[in-house]
């Protein structure tokens, strides 16, 4: 065992910041805090609590004070073992991600030294039932790979469309909504074919329309480019709405009538605004 035990009295200071990281801690007992001469955040260590590996990984300074604020007692483990014992961890998980890495189907094309790449770049991320990993229109920046457990996706239009059915209401979603990229195939086909798709498109919605009681416009806010457009309703939904106003159907908004050049013209719908509310879809 290559743990060393110390112990600290009430107010003893362990190290000071900016001092050269040696050692590497684990709280027994007692209660310790890291206090930082630019900051007024303190951290609290307690029972089986860890610190003091950063400045030991990057062969750094400390970045805080910590004091025992009890009588302590913490197991200790020097620089270059815990470095060691660290570079042992992280070859024998590289292994372990590279071999996993070579059983999912989208990697299994990728050459070693690509996917030695990935490897490196990679992180575990832990998370238990119920936990939220991502809400629908956060920007992504990561690829979430699942090792184990299982993950339920479901975006809001979804999560909408199974309380309406709940409820026995029959929910037909909007043209394309299965497959959002038809319409970019078809400007690449040509502005001839696009236009013949998006014809096609209005026919279809329109004849889908007269067959329903309402509609339901789930004007959520929409991000581009770092812009929000709050509410926000596109020339092919407000079109739908002008269908469905003209078949005397009956139009509900989830949230207000957006501000900008068609507000009066939606306004003149006579939207049942819910702000929300399903149980007002009847």
């Amino acid at each position: 065992n290559n743990f060393e035990i110390e112990k600290y009295d009430i107010n003893q200071i362990l190290y000071e910041e900016n001092s050269v990281g040696e050692k590497f801690y684990i709280v027994r007992e007692g209660i310790l805090e890291e206090t930082f001469l630019n900051s007024s955040h303190i951290k609290t260590y307690r029972e089986n609590d860890t610190f003091g590996d950063l400045a030991l990984l990057e062969k750094g300074k400390r970045e805080g004070t910590v004091t025992a604020k009890d009588h302590c007692i913490l197991f200790s483990l020097k620089g270059h073992l815990f470095r060691k014992i660290v570079q042992k961890i992280n070859k024998e998980e590289q292994k372990e991600r590279f071999d996993f890495l070579r059983i999912v189907p989208i990697f299994q094309f990728i050459d070693k030294t690509q996917l030695n790449s990935i490897v490196l770049n990679m992180y575990t991320c832990s998370y238990d039932q119920g936990n939220i990993i991502f809400k629908e229109g956060d920007t992504g920046y990561s690829l979430f790979i699942i090792k184990s457990g299982e993950v339920n996706c479901e975006s809001k239009n979804g999560e909408i469309k199974r309380i309406l059915k709940n409820k026995n209401i029959e929910v037909f979603l909007p043209n394309c909504y299965d497959d959002p990229d038809t319409e970019q195939r078809m400007w690449d086909l040509g502005q001839k074919e696009h236009q013949e798709f998006k014809a096609k498109m209005y026919k279809q919605s329109e004849d889908t329309i007269s067959k329903m009681d309402a509609v339901l416009v789930l004007n959520f806010d929409k991000e581009k480019d770092g812009k929000v457009d709050k509410n926000y309703i596109g020339g092919a939904t407000f079109l739908e709405m002008y269908d469905a106003f003209r078949l005397n159907k009956k139009i509900f908004l989830y949230n207000d009538i957006p501000e900008g050049m068609l507000y009066d013209e939606i306004t003149g719908f006579s939207p049942i605004i819910i702000k929300g509310d399903l149980d007002l879809v009847k």
